[in-house]
């Protein structure tokens, strides 16, 4: 019985963390290309050659990226709050 507790434990924890590196390789993927070169972006690697911060600054500059994400933090708290207090 301890044998099959220690299977179903380890096949388990062998999906959480295949699962965890599914989830987390697009968001480094998108990390890492926000700091490539605009030559750059493109390529395969995961660790760009030349770091840059000018798409960074440029989205900011450019964009009304604050506005933008302030009305998604709202929707996301608005949203949050009405789940955890009005359904029951």
């Amino acid at each position: 019985m301890v044998k099959k507790e220690i299977a179903t434990k380890s096949i388990s924890y062998t999906l959480l963390v295949i699962g965890t590196v599914l989830m987390l390789f697009p968001f480094l993927w998108m990390l890492s290309t926000a700091f490539k070169d605009p030559t750059d972006i493109y390529s395969l690697s995961l660790i760009p050659k030349h770091i840059t911060f000018a798409n960074v600054t440029d989205i900011w500059q450019k964009t009304m990226f604050d506005k933008w994400f302030i009305n998604s933090m709202m929707i996301a708290l608005l949203t949050t709050l009405t789940v955890a207090f009005l359904i029951r």
